[in-house]
């Protein structure tokens, strides 16, 4: 993000829309997770876990329902083979 800001304040708008487009792929396959009828906090928790940084924590309190382990190690897979440009290197 600060990159992201760094292009705005020096005018490279050919890279902010380059990185924009590319968001936009990994919020539209992030579509997997929300299968299902799985919202919000389920989604979030997948999100984390396919950080690689985040703590991951798997249970749900209700209304929310996990999203089954097998579908977030999906995500894993394909944050990692299509993703791993957008990886926080810190």
């Amino acid at each position: 993000m600060l990159d992201w800001y760094d292009d705005a304040r020096q005018g490279r708008w050919d890279e902010i829309v380059r990185k924009q487009l590319r968001m936009q792929e990994f919020i539209e396959a992030s579509g997997m997770l929300a299968e299902g009828g799985h919202e919000h906090a389920a989604i979030a928790k997948a999100l984390c876990a396919a950080s690689g940084f985040l703590v991951e924590r798997p249970t749900l309190r209700r209304p929310y329902l996990p999203i089954p382990p097998e579908r977030v190690a999906a995500w894993k897979a394909v944050v990692a083979d299509r993703f791993g440009d957008l990886a926080w290197s810190g």
